[in-house]
C-alpha cells in the first residue's frame, strides 16, 4: 500500500520576510504582483517553501541580493 505523505506547511509573510531579509509588506506586494509564488487562503498570503526554493534558484536570486 502507497503512503499518504503529509503536506508541506506552508509560510505565512512573516516567515517568508525573515527568511529572504525582506520587509513584509514588501512580500505582500510582491506576492499581489505575481512576482512571487503564492496563493491566498481568506484574507491571508501564504507560500511554500519548496516553491519559492524554486523560484529561487530559476531567478538565481539570493535573500542578500536586494535589501529593502
Amino acid at each position: 500500500m502507497a503512503q499518504v505523505q503529509a503536506p508541506e506547511p506552508l509560510m505565512t509573510v512573516d516567515e517568508v520576510a525573515a527568511w529572504l531579509s525582506k520587509n513584509p509588506n514588501h512580500v505582500r506586494n510582491m506576492a499581489r504582483a505575481g512576482q512571487l509564488p503564492a496563493f491566498r487562503i481568506g484574507e491571508t498570503w501564504r507560500f511554500s517553501r519548496s516553491a519559492l526554493e524554486e523560484w529561487l534558484a530559476a531567478n538565481e536570486w539570493t535573500p542578500e541580493d536586494q535589501k529593502c
